[in-house]
């Protein structure tokens, strides 16, 4: 086979992929073949032996010596171990292992320049690295080549970052998600938006077209003029709204209310809504000792899920009923496992769609906000080409075939059309 060009990398907040780009094909690559998806889970695993991974490896590595523990009398750092900043000499003590998710939200922080385990500080580049390393070594491996080109696809709007900052907050993240590229081994880089990458690949007769990105953490907007075959983009918007907050949003208002939880401090509630955060709870001494004062069995029982192995499946299990509800009116948060944990929290379509109506809402004013821009009406609009995993959403679907019309409306794959567009777009640049 032809040697390959460059790589396409969608770094996504929930799911990531890579594609090979050929001279005269581009492949999308099956990272994983588990469940549905053949993308990676953004997910990193971290142990103090300096093991790291990523996608379902990790979590499957995590359920096994996520409980583990070394006591400081006991720790095996060496002369290191006095750097560390949880050493607390006969009275302390740590995880060996850590399971951070939703990485993608960490880079448009200033705030965050390190989280710190093991006497080692692990930057946000670091955490991305572990996801963009799994990718490449993946296709690497496929090809048969060490590729040192990527095209990597990137949001209009980072989750974070809106707001008087916007600027700053976005290069900080571009900066970030460069930087973990090149760590990674990819010395030839170019960042591409997202929503256009969805539609580098597609043929359209002259006119505007509108592509819609709604991913797990940003719903992104680009509008491509058409003249003549060729395509120019006069508009991008975005604002961090995707699926990973309407996960917390279900938690917020079904999970919470029935385990009980309203007895727990706000702060610390508020920090329980999703996967992501549970890293910063894992290694926040504060924040297991006020869990752990609590009253309340929903407490009690959220400390076993957590600190028994088994908070993926959980917040999985939120995820999957917000995911069924995109096909039935009706499901379950079902979560059972031995020990008492026995979870089942009915939730209607329409009762979640009543949650989440003021996101919505603001993705609504990001499309219209995108017309402004571009100076054009929805009725200049040509085509509208839907894609990311939450574009399937019902009231999201509607309200665009209410607004652009049934007719114009373009439904690509959910999980592939941005990695395979930034693949064709690193077959222009070097192919």
């Amino acid at each position: 086979m032809t040697a390959p060009v460059a790589y396409g990398v969608d770094f996504g907040t929930t799911n990531s992929s890579i594609a090979i780009a050929y001279p005269d094909l581009v492949q999308v690559l099956d990272i994983e073949t588990e469940g549905v998806l053949s993308c990676l889970p953004s997910i990193a695993y971290l142990h103090r032996s300096g093991d790291q991974l990523a996608g379902m490896a990790a979590v499957q590595q995590y359920l096994v010596a996520g409980s583990h523990e070394t006591r400081c009398p006991a720790c095996d750092l060496g002369p290191r171990r006095t750097d560390c900043k949880q050493f607390r000499n006969r009275t302390g003590g740590c995880n060996n292992a850590r399971l951070i998710s939703g990485l993608k939200s960490y880079l448009s922080r200033p705030d965050f320049e390190s989280t710190h385990s093991w006497a080692v500080d692990f930057s946000p580049s670091d955490l991305v690295g572990v996801v963009l390393r799994r990718l490449k070594r993946a296709a690497d491996a496929a090809c048969g080549s060490n590729v040192h080109r990527a095209v990597l696809g990137y949001p209009v709007a980072f989750v974070g970052s809106e707001g008087p900052e916007f600027e700053s907050r976005q290069e900080l993240a571009l900066d970030r998600l460069q930087r973990a590229a090149g760590e990674v081994g990819f010395d030839e880089i170019e960042l591409f938006p997202e929503p256009a990458a969805a539609i580098v690949k597609e043929r359209f007769e002259d006119g505007v077209v509108l592509a819609l990105d709604f991913g797990g953490g940003t719903f992104d907007v680009a509008a491509v003029r058409f003249e003549r075959g060729e395509g120019e983009v006069i508009a991008l918007k975005g604002v961090g709204i995707g699926g990973s907050q309407f996960d917390q949003i279900l938690f917020n208002q079904k999970v919470a209310p029935a385990l009980g939880l309203e007895s727990l401090p706000l702060w610390l509630l508020n920090e329980l809504g999703t996967l992501s955060s549970l890293g910063w709870l894992l290694s926040d001494p504060n924040a297991q000792w006020a869990l752990s004062k609590s009253r309340g069995e929903g407490a009690r029982l959220l400390e076993r899920i957590i600190f028994g192995g088994h908070a993926y499946g959980f917040y999985r299990a939120i995820e999957d009923a917000k995911v069924s509800l995109s096909t039935n009116e009706e499901a379950t948060i079902q979560f059972f496992r031995p020990g008492g944990i026995d979870v089942s929290i009915p939730v209607r379509r329409l009762e979640f769609e009543s949650f989440i109506r003021p996101e919505l809402e603001s993705i609504h004013d990001t499309v219209y906000a995108a017309l402004e821009q571009a100076d054009i009406t929805a009725k200049d609009v040509a085509a509208v080409v839907r894609t990311g995993g939450s574009g399937s959403i019902p009231a999201f679907a509607h309200w665009v075939e209410d607004q652009f019309g049934v007719e114009k409306t373009l439904d690509r794959p959910a999980f592939s059309s941005v990695v395979n567009g930034l693949g064709i777009r690193a077959q222009e640049l070097w192919g």
